[in-house]
């Protein structure tokens, strides 16, 4: 999953980043052949949570992160020891095995030590880009403390909710994958019929 989002002062935000390849081809990152295409920078580089089908191409975004650039993690997710090295959900096995949770945030770390924006999220932070204003819906300060207590292992239910708004007409909701558990903190923030205007409404693919 990739999502680019082009506000309307032109500047560049994208949420996770997908990678898929066939047996003995190199991979493709359509989102970043894009932005070659459209000859852009990165201004804004989210990772809703380390999964393979969201943050196997994160580290090919990360070239294109414009001097600006603010990347953004749940960071408690990157902390060790990690509740998810004991993971049983199968997204959480798969992404651990091929390493790309961990390489993942290292190349965030990095990234933030040699200068780019930072953006830990967390229900309720904000940030505004190009006449867009991000808001975190989930997780909240509840689910962040159980995961570092091993209380809670899934991190789809630490998977970062967002919405997006601008001017008086642009309202988008940004699920990823958050699960029940997850889906119950952002009704705390808006609820299911906040959602009827909203166009469109991007709800996870789980």
């Amino acid at each position: 999953e990739s999502i680019l989002i082009r506000t309307p002062d032109g500047r560049w935000p994208a949420i996770d980043s997908a990678q898929r390849g066939q047996p003995g081809e190199p991979a493709i990152n359509p989102a970043r052949r894009l932005l070659e295409d459209l000859g852009v920078n990165l201004d804004l580089l989210v990772l809703t949570h380390p999964h393979l089908d969201h943050a196997k191409g994160f580290r090919d975004l990360l070239e294109l992160a414009g001097p600006e650039c603010v990347v953004a993690a749940v960071e408690p997710l990157m902390r060790e020891p990690s509740p998810s090295a004991i993971a049983t959900d199968p997204d959480d096995v798969g992404s651990n095995e091929k390493g790309i949770a961990i390489s993942t945030h290292v190349a965030i770390q990095n990234a933030w030590n040699d200068g780019l924006g930072k953006w830990n999220l967390r229900a309720g932070s904000t940030l505004d880009v190009g006449g867009c204003t991000f808001e975190v819906l989930a997780p909240d300060d509840e689910e962040l403390s159980a995961f570092r207590e091993s209380r809670l292992t899934d991190l789809n239910e630490v998977s970062a909710a967002m919405r997006v708004t601008w001017g008086d007409e642009g309202d988008l909701v940004l699920g990823a994958d958050a699960g029940p558990r997850a889906w119950g903190t952002v009704e705390r923030r808006i609820h299911p019929s906040d959602l009827l205007p909203c166009v469109p409404v991007k709800v996870p693919h789980h």
